[in-house]
């Protein structure tokens, strides 16, 4: 007997179109893409974008796949009613813990040690072992230079030892006049861009969040440059 495998998988898609189980798989999964897709642009990714081309590559080949081009309107109207309803307050939320993260929550002052030590800490929980096997070293650097009654403290953080003229993932600087033992940050660069000029919602992580925090609040770093530790070894064994 001949075994007819085309006639035998027409007939089960036919009897899984005619039972609404393919539609209910399209909705869950359209849903499921979706609320990726959200998470996926909050952390730096266009949102628009990166719906799109989930919705492009994951469904719509399987729909012409099956050849029912009247799932269309239906997908269409799904993506509608998650993006406009019920996602609306999810990402809402989400943009406003960001925004209260970086801006609202404020610190009455922050000692440099403490800011170069948090900045160790995310570095040991964020890079992978194998990583840290392979560069050894990171950039933990604060230069002083002298300006006449100014001086200018200049901090540069990265993930790797970098070369004198390379640019770190993070800078920031600090204008001190005379004697004094405490300023504000007069300028943060992320990635070699001016965070003044360039305001990077939802691409930072949570430690260039806590920076930016004391950028735009104006926050007093205490200089206590005698307790900052300038290691800058990885510490693989723990």
């Amino acid at each position: 007997m001949e075994l007819n495998i085309q006639a035998i998988a027409d007939e089960k898609i036919k009897a899984m179109h005619e039972s609404g189980q393919i539609k209910a798989s399209i909705e869950t999964g359209v849903e499921k893409i979706i609320l990726k897709s959200i998470d996926d642009a909050l952390d730096g990714y266009d949102l628009r974008r990166t719906i799109k081309k989930q919705i492009s590559d994951n469904i719509s080949g399987v729909i012409n796949d099956i050849g029912f081009s009247a799932y269309n309107g239906f997908i269409s109207q799904k993506v509608k009613e998650i993006t406009e309803n019920v996602m609306r307050e999810d990402v809402a939320n989400k943009i406003q813990k960001v925004f209260n993260d970086m801006l609202i929550t404020k610190h009455d002052g922050i000692k440099l040690s403490e800011i170069i030590n948090g900045y160790r800490e995310h570095l040991f929980e964020t890079i992978d072992d194998e990583d840290k096997w392979e560069h050894q070293h990171f950039t933990c650097d604060v230069d002083q230079k002298e300006d006449g009654n100014f001086t200018w403290y200049t901090i540069k953080l990265s993930d790797q030892l970098l070369s004198s003229h390379e640019e770190p993932q993070i800078k920031f600087r600090i204008l001190v006049y005379g004697e004094n033992e405490s300023a504000k940050i007069c300028g943060l660069y992320l990635d070699g861009e001016s965070l003044r000029e360039k305001f990077k919602l939802g691409s930072m992580d949570d430690f260039e969040s806590f920076l930016a925090n004391l950028y735009f609040n104006e926050t007093e770093i205490i200089l206590d440059l005698d307790d900052v530790d300038d290691d800058d070894y990885y510490d693989i064994n723990n």
